[in-house]
């Protein structure tokens, strides 16, 4: 429940950083993941979604870690295992 708290306490998920060229994408979400839907795009954007709302955003990614910060400086990273990415108290699966 921390990542709600987290991430969900802005309302509003933006993301730092960019990283142009990485090769990861996809659309990622599911029962063990909070937001509806995270659409992460090649060029370094994402989209959240949830409740209806979409909020843009960026992300990075280094190695096996996607960090993903809110707009009021609290971040959460993940760590990609195959089609998940778990951030230990949510899981994301690929859509």
């Amino acid at each position: 429940m921390r990542a709600r708290t987290i991430l969900g306490a802005s309302g509003l998920v933006l993301v730092f950083g960019a990283c142009a060229g990485s090769g990861f994408s996809g659309d990622y979400g599911g029962d063990s993941c909070m937001y509806n839907k995270i659409t992460f795009k090649k060029d370094g954007s994402a989209l959240f979604s949830l409740f209806g709302m979409e909020m843009p955003g960026k992300y990075t990614k280094d190695g096996d870690k996607v960090s993903v910060t809110s707009a009021d400086g609290r971040g959460l990273t993940f760590t990609v295992k195959g089609d998940v990415l778990d951030a230990g108290v949510m899981q994301c699966s690929k859509l």
